[in-house]
């Protein structure tokens, strides 16, 4: 594909503020972040899917789905909606249980500004990747998946466009955990070799440092053709499918540079409502 000069007029202030922002890594001069600025409005990478599934996705000890627990105030699906609302992510499907989605629906009726929500509902646990089959009619382009049980403070628009310059099915976001100790955190190890995921064991035992999947990733479409693969079966987790995608060299490992919580007991959310 061929490229042309176009000579533009811009703000002195904003020419300073770009200049902040070119790296020479993922933004490499003022042209190339002006043409990715274009191309993110043109290509609309705005869709986002929040996993809300599974046979237990309750605040351990309650009857509260974790995408309604309170942290800092404000509900983790409230959290999830405001960040994707901020970075664009304006076309929304919600994929969970009837029960669930149900409550979601409720609480959150009036709060849905400026996001385009539709709800999917599972109709029996189908795993964290396998859910995704449910939408692949909606979906045609890359999108993003996030699970509804975690809060964030990292950036998913610089999470983009690291996906898009390294041209793979999927990007995983993972967290360098020291010494983790509480069992969620000890699931879904990655190990990588610079910056490709070679493999994703499920479980791993103590270990001073870890890299640990934060079950946050964007995948393009082609994604659908991996459903299923593992002995035709519709259910299937996350660590199955990056480990097919792995197996083809089609996963790159995304290192946050933010804060992740995963909410699954009250000592996750005294810990996450810092944030």
């Amino acid at each position: 594909m061929g490229k042309k000069r176009l000579s533009i007029t811009i703000d002195d202030k904003l020419i300073e503020k770009i200049d902040k922002l070119v790296d020479g890594l993922y933004v490499k001069s003022r042209s190339d972040f002006v043409e990715k600025i274009l191309k993110r409005y043109l290509e609309q990478d705005n869709i986002a899917v929040i996993l809300c599934g599974g046979s237990n996705f309750y605040l351990e000890g309650t009857g509260i789905p974790r995408p309604l627990v309170e942290v800092g105030g404000k509900t983790i699906i409230e959290r999830l909606l405001d960040k994707l609302r901020r970075e664009g992510f304006n076309n929304v499907f919600v994929v969970g249980s009837a029960r669930v989605l149900d409550a979601i629906e409720s609480a959150l009726e009036g709060k849905e500004k400026g996001v385009n929500m539709m709800y999917v509902v599972e109709p029996e646990p189908m795993g964290s990747a396998g859910v995704l089959g449910l939408l692949k009619k909606y979906i045609h382009t890359r999108f993003l998946v996030i699970p509804g049980d975690c809060v964030i403070d990292f950036d998913l628009r610089h999470m983009m466009e690291f996906h898009k310059t390294h041209e793979k099915i999927a990007t995983l976001a993972v967290a360098s955990m020291l010494k983790p100790s509480r069992e969620q955190y000890m699931l879904g190890w990655v190990k990588m070799k610079g910056i490709d995921v070679v493999s994703y064991e499920e479980r791993v035992s103590k270990a001073d440092v870890i890299l640990r999947s934060t079950g946050i990733c964007i995948f393009e479409p082609q994604v659908f053709n991996y459903l299923g693969a593992v002995g035709g079966k519709k259910r299937m987790d996350l660590g199955d499918l990056i480990s097919l995608l792995a197996k083809d060299k089609q996963v790159n490992g995304y290192i946050i540079n933010g804060k992740w919580f995963n909410i699954h007991t009250n000592e996750d959310v005294r810990e996450a409502s810092s944030l």
